[in-house]
């Protein structure tokens, strides 16, 4: 058969109808002749008018022109349904190279040292697993059974409360994954989990192998938790937490919303009678660096009596909302109002406010700045609430100016001062300056700490 021929080479028109006329080089074997009839009958299908301009079109869809959706449904058609496997492989939840290798993985086409040893390129005696260095290097072996990999699979599921029975291979186990999804769970954040663990598993065994990096069982699971965080937050951005809610409560992912929700918007409330609010926040370029805290102290009818707005150099996020809820803290037991009313410290960060009702759920190098927090409460009427980012506005505004580098809501004015203390000689140990505007009033507080006594100093601009 002549390869660049076209169409009218091989066959006539006879009576107006097209006959086909192909000639085969060579005679055909048997087994040939059930294809070349297949072929044959597929061409005879088809109907050719010499009369028409030839073009290209695509019969599967109906304007003619070829997509990956209509070629889709023409093989499930033709060869029934793909294999529920790939719609988790390919699903979009990951980034495209680890779907890549995941695709690969599950067709047992990845690099692992036995197959390495079958090609050669390493000797039999240097095929165990780089991991736990107790078996061989296969697929199943490294992601489900190997014990570093078993453990990190147990943990997480420990983390919601599921127990279940490692499957024998890959397929098995993401098929058996998706099937054994929390309720409270969104299914898509549960598939991206099994990527995530996949991939971290693979790359602890790269540096295992080519760095001589052998990381525990705990750094393989934070890393696996830390991707997980990352890869939603890239793919939800619009949701109301943060990367490092996940990393320090991993069963906060239930939070993740995977599809766009109406949300009412919550407004800050005011506090009782005889309290007063105490919002606080934090500002941080990035997950690691420049940060700013702030807040803003309020009554029942909602008027401003005092804010601070800061930066405090380079830290974490945490770090920062720790220290925005101690600065608060501190301001107000030095106050006048300490006295009289009780205050409402409010943040939109749900776990340093967990940390402070139960100090045990900290990690040990926050223990510091909690059980500071906690020392200063203790001297006053204090309630810890969580707030939503809505309804701490405010506060969040004065953080981020702090973190510009400009400290605002601090300064010192000239002006006629009206002192009430005791008549004795005043010791000054240090000196706290605070600026409260609103409505164009600047009221100006400072509070003078002495050994013996506190003395309020309260004047206007």
């Amino acid at each position: 058969m002549k390869k660049s021929g076209v169409i009218a080479e091989f066959g006539y028109v006879r009576d107006n109808e097209w006959k086909w006329d192909i000639a085969t080089r060579r005679p055909l074997l048997d087994w040939e002749r059930v294809m070349w009839n297949d072929f044959l009958r597929l061409v005879d299908s088809s109907n050719i008018n010499p009369e028409m301009v030839d073009s290209l079109a695509w019969t599967s869809n109906s304007n003619g022109l070829f997509t990956i959706k209509s070629f889709c449904k023409s093989a499930k058609v033709e060869y029934g349904p793909l294999d529920k496997i790939w719609e988790l492989v390919w699903s979009g939840l990951s980034p495209p190279n680890v779907e890549a290798f995941v695709w690969r993985l599950v067709h047992g086409r990845i690099p692992t040292k036995i197959e390495l040893s079958k090609r050669e390129a390493i000797g039999a005696n240097e095929v165990e697993c780089p991991l736990c260095k107790e078996n061989a290097e296969i697929v199943p072996h490294l992601f489900c059974h190997c014990k570093y990999a078993w453990t990190v699979w147990s943990k997480w599921c420990n983390v919601w409360n599921i127990h279940f029975t490692m499957p024998s291979n890959i397929r098995d186990l993401l098929l058996s994954w998706k099937d054994m999804t929390p309720k409270f769970v969104n299914g898509q954040v549960w598939i991206m989990c099994a990527f995530s663990f996949i991939w971290s598993i693979w790359k602890c065994r790269n540096d295992a192998v080519f760095n001589a990096r052998n990381h525990g069982v705990e750094y393989l699971f934070d890393q696996a938790v830390l991707r997980l965080a990352w890869w939603s937050k890239t793919r939800w951005p619009d949701g109301r937490w943060a990367v490092t809610d996940i990393v320090a409560d991993p069963s906060r992912l239930k939070e993740v919303q995977t599809s766009p929700t109406t949300m009412q918007q919550t407004r800050w409330t005011a506090p009782g009678r005889g309290s007063l609010k105490f919002n606080t926040d934090a500002a941080v370029q990035g997950s690691y660096g420049m940060a700013g805290v702030g807040g803003v102290l309020r009554d029942e009818n909602a008027k401003i009596l005092m804010y601070f707005s800061k930066g405090v150099g380079v830290c974490d996020v945490m770090t920062a909302v720790l220290v925005a809820i101690n600065k608060a803290l501190t301001i107000f037991v030095d106050s006048k109002w300490s006295k009289e009313y009780e205050v409402i410290l409010e943040s939109d960060n749900k776990i340093a406010i967990e940390w402070l009702l139960d100090h045990s759920l900290s990690p040990a190098h926050f223990r510091n700045l909690i059980y500071n927090s906690l020392e200063a409460s203790s001297r006053i009427r204090c309630r810890f609430s969580h707030v939503s980012r809505e309804g701490n506005s405010l506060a969040d505004n004065l953080a981020k100016r702090g973190g510009g580098g400009k400290s605002q809501g601090a300064g010192i004015l000239r002006a006629t001062v009206i002192l009430k203390c005791p008549g004795q000689p005043a010791i000054f140990k240090r000196i706290l300056v605070f600026c409260a505007c609103k409505d164009g009033n600047c009221r100006i507080f400072l509070l003078y700490r002495t050994m013996q006594l506190h003395c309020a100093l309260f004047f206007l601009q």
